[in-house]
This record gives C-alpha cells, structure tokens and sequence, in this order.
C-alpha cells in the first residue's frame, strides 16, 4: 500500500525569496524568525561600512532600488581580487545558506560572491548584469559547516576595468523541512530506493524497480528546485534499474532524485558533501 508523497522546503527569510510555478518540484513557504538572516547591509551610514575591507562613505550613490533606502554602494575598477570584502565569523552550527543583493551595472558587469574562507574562491557568485536595479538571488545553496568562517565579496570587472553598485545584501539561512514518500517495501511494486552511498562525493548509484514496462524520467533537482540535470527518459523494461550520478562540479549542499514512471513519483533525498 503506498504511503502519502509530502515534501517541502521552507526558507527561513524576512521577505519572500522566489516566485515558483505550479511545475517545480519543491515548494517554498515563508518564514519567520530572526535566525533566518544571518547578515544585512543597506549601505545608509558609516555604521554600515564597519567591518568591510576597501569600503568607505566615500563610496556611497545616492541611488538605489526601490525599498533600498536612500543610497547604494558604488564599487569601480580592475582586478581579480575583490575590490571590497567582510569576513563573517565561524558559524555556531551547520547551515544552507543562500545570497541575495540589489544591482546595477555601470560597466561590463562586476560580480557579488560569497564562500568559505577555507575553499576561497570556491562559492556562490551573483554576476551583475542588467543596467537597471535588479534584484538577485544565488541558483544554489552553500554548505556551510559548523565552525567554518565566511568570505563576502565585491568585485567590479576583471582584467577589464569596470563599476556598479550594489545595495541590501543578505545571506539567508535555509531551514530544510523534508517529508520524502517511502512505500511499504512489496514485491513487485513500483519503488525508487535510496541512493547508495549517501552522503556522497561525487558518484552516488540510484536503484529502481518497475513491476511493468513505462516511459521513465529520472531527474536531479537541488535545494532551490531547480532541475540540474535529467538522469533517464526513455522507456523501460520491467524488472531493477540502476543508474549513477556523477556530480563533480555541483556545490555540496541537498538534492533530490524524482523518479517519474507512467502517473506514479516517488522523491528521495540526497546529501553531497565535498
């Protein structure tokens, strides 16, 4: 008998971070509580500028995004180290984190990145790219262990010289809320079994058995909800299936398997550790 499917994912934030259609895989709720950004800045005094390295009220437009206060940080140059940085202390406890900031392009673009301070420049990265203030949100989430200190970033062009301004950055942590569907183990019946190894780095196997022949997509999905790549779709025979993901060159974080044959789905949950 199979059990209920039920699974989300709830984003700890002060705002709403993503507008998801009725087709992703993961649903977001927002949350509430005061742990759920760890850091913000709007750039509005010099109180603003304590802690950061290379940033000064010199720097500050009077020019922002709509609910962005009255001024913005303007960040101008070429270089492949950052132009302005702020160490973020070791962490109390494990944690997903996602970034978000404001941007407008003034240049060729200049970037926002945040990583561990142990795998620097290893990380997220928000390029700037529109000319217009344009809200930003990271396509992924980065562990961050307990323990583990944080680098955040700015960086105006490159090689190229180039400027922009950014304003109301935040780093966000992601509470993981995750109900996956197990069915009563029968034989002969439709399963996904759990991935073997689990945590894994960087091959993980994904077993699956199907009581009869179906049209099957296999599909990886990260914390966000975004698909990241499609494993099977294709028809199968009846009987077990394996296939493995080979995910070097994904950040560590969660992810999920979905595994769709006929009208039947069954999720499970992955952890990448690097």
């Amino acid at each position: 008998m199979k059990q209920t499917q039920r699974f989300s994912i709830i984003l700890l934030s002060i705002v709403g971070l993503l507008s998801l259609g009725t087709d992703r895989l993961l649903s977001y709720a927002q949350g509430v509580g005061q742990d759920s950004v760890l850091f913000f800045t709007s750039f509005e005094s010099e109180t603003d500028t304590s802690g950061w390295q290379g940033v000064s009220t010199s720097q500050f437009r009077t020019d922002a995004p709509l609910n962005g206060g009255a001024q913005s940080l303007f960040i101008s140059g070429g270089c492949v180290i950052p132009h302005a940085s702020y160490a973020i202390s070791a962490l109390e406890n494990d944690s997903y984190l996602i970034l978000r900031c404001w941007g407008k392009n003034l240049g060729i673009g200049g970037s926002v990145t945040l990583g561990l301070a142990s795998q620097w420049p290893e990380g997220l990265h928000i390029t700037i790219e529109d000319s217009v203030w344009t809200e930003y949100t990271s396509s992924d989430t980065l562990f961050c262990p307990k323990g583990e200190g944080l680098l955040l970033a700015l960086f105006a062009g490159g090689i190229v010289p180039s400027a922009m301004e950014v304003d109301l950055i935040e780093i966000h942590v992601v509470r993981i809320v995750v109900e996956v569907e197990n069915d009563v183990p029968t034989a002969g019946h439709f399963e996904l079994l759990q991935n073997y190894p689990n945590p894994f780095n960087p091959q993980t196997t994904i077993e699956f058995f199907l009581p009869r022949s179906e049209v099957v997509t296999l599909k990886i999905f990260n914390v966000l909800g975004n698909e990241v790549t499609t494993l099977a779709s294709e028809r199968m025979a009846s009987g077990l299936h394996a296939q493995r993901w080979e995910a070097t060159g994904y950040p560590s974080g969660v992810y999920f398997c979905r595994l769709q044959a006929g009208d039947l789905i069954q999720t499970k949950r992955m952890l990448l550790l690097r």
